[in-house]
């Protein structure tokens, strides 16, 4: 028994990156159970943008991470027609703007696992 509480405890984190319509995070951390432990949200207030999540602090300080997470955000927010009337998908404007998509996932990607690769286990389920 105490095998297995041991082994629990020393298991990562995971951190899975993954888009959903009308999300406002691409962040879902779970822990070592597979429970979610918080999707997170950037606020934006008058002057400034915060963070209401508990996200590890390797996150967090990083400009380029929050840059680059709202981006995609935004971007894949605007991939779909969301009214009254209609919900459908609609894609991207041209190839290009589906290449630069692409470029933001890979340097958001590259910065986790430069920032907290060692420490928590990376998921990208992106698209």
């Amino acid at each position: 028994m105490w095998f297995k509480k041991e082994f629990a405890v020393n298991k990562k984190l995971k951190i899975v990156l993954q888009t959903e319509f009308a999300c406002d995070s691409v962040f879902w951390i779970y822990d070592e159970f597979g429970e979610n432990i918080n999707g997170g949200t950037w606020v934006e207030q008058e002057d400034e943008t915060s963070w209401d999540s508990k996200l590890p602090d390797e996150l967090l300080s990083c400009p380029d991470i929050k840059r680059l997470s709202t981006e995609i955000m935004k971007e894949y927010n605007s991939l779909f027609i969301n009214n009254e009337k209609e919900f459908s998908y609609k894609g991207f404007t041209s190839p290009k703007s589906e290449v630069k998509y692409i470029q933001k996932i890979n340097e958001l990607r590259k910065i986790l696992y430069e920032k907290c690769g060692d420490k928590y286990e990376i998921i990208v389920d992106l698209r």
